[in-house]
C-alpha cells in the first residue's frame, strides 16, 4: 500500500506565505534596530575621540560620559531638590497650564455672552456654563498662586543663582589642580583651596567667569577659599 502524496491546499499556501512574511518583517526590524544601536555607539565613539584629540574644553563640548553624568545628577535626586530638573519642569508646566486655563475661562464666558438667543435650537444653559466657569476659575486661582510663588523664588540662572548651590565633585581637587563638578544638571570647571575627594558634595562660594570656586559642603574650608 502506497501513500498518496498530500497536495497543499490554497489555505496552507496562504498560511505559509503569511508566516514567511512575518518572519521577514521580524528579521528586518531586528536588523534596523541593530543598525541604529551600532550607529549610536559609533557616534559616541567619534564624539569621545574628537573631544580627546582636539582637547575641547568641557564648557564648550563635554565628553559623552560627562553629559550622561550631568543628566543623571539632575534625575536621580529628590523631586523637591533644587539640584534636579523637577522644580524647573513644574514651574514651566504650571505657567503653561495657567495661561491655557486663563484663555479657556475667558473664551467660555465671552463665548457664552456672545451666543445669539434667536437661533432656533440653540440656547444658553446657565446650569452648564456657570459651574464650568466656576470650576475653571477655581483651578485658575490655585495655579495662579503657584505661579506667583515660583516667580518670587530666587533667580535660577546666572552667577547669583550659583552662589550657595550644592553639587558633586566628578574628580579629586587640589589647590593647584582644578576639576569638574556636576551642579544643577550641568558640568562646571571648579577650583578649591583645599583638597576635595571625587564624589564629595561641594558648595559654590564664588564664580570667576566660567570657573566656580567651591568648598566642601560642610563649610569647613569656606574661610580659606574666600
Amino acid at each position: 500500500m502506497t501513500d498518496i502524496p498530500h497536495e497543499p491546499s490554497a489555505l496552507d499556501l496562504v498560511a505559509a506565505s503569511a508566516a514567511n512574511a512575518q518572519s521577514r518583517r521580524r528579521r528586518a526590524r531586528m536588523t534596523n534596530f541593530g543598525i541604529g544601536v551600532a550607529g549610536f555607539l559609533a557616534l559616541l565613539l567619534i564624539w569621545k575621540v574628537l573631544v580627546a584629540v582636539l582637547q575641547v574644553p568641557a564648557y564648550i563640548l563635554p565628553a559623552p560620559e560627562g553629559v550622561f553624568v550631568a543628566l543623571w545628577s539632575g534625575i536621580a535626586v529628590s523631586p523637591a531638590s533644587a539640584l534636579g530638573y523637577y522644580l524647573p519642569w513644574w514651574s514651566t508646566m504650571s505657567n503653561a497650564l495657567f495661561g491655557f486655563l486663563t484663555g479657556a475661562s475667558l473664551g467660555l464666558v465671552v463665548g457664552s455672552l456672545m451666543l445669539p438667543g434667536d437661533v432656533p435650537g440653540v440656547a444658553l444653559r446657565p446650569d452648564v456654563v456657570l459651574p464650568a466657569a466656576l470650576a475653571m476659575s477655581a483651578i485658575l486661582v490655585f495655579l495662579g498662586r503657584l505661579t506667583l510663588r515660583s516667580q518670587r523664588q530666587p533667580a535660577a540662572t546666572g552667577a547669583r543663582a550659583m552662589i550657595g548651590g550644592r553639587g558633586r565633585a566628578l574628580a579629586s581637587f587640589t589647590p593647584d589642580r582644578p576639576a569638574q563638578v556636576a551642579i544643577f544638571g550641568e558640568i562646571w570647571t571648579a577650583t578649591a583651596a583645599t583638597p576635595i575627594a571625587a564624589g564629595e558634595t561641594v558648595r559654590v562660594v564664588a564664580v570667576d567667569g566660567l570657573t566656580l570656586r567651591v568648598v566642601p559642603a560642610d563649610g569647613s574650608a569656606e574661610g580659606a577659599s574666600s
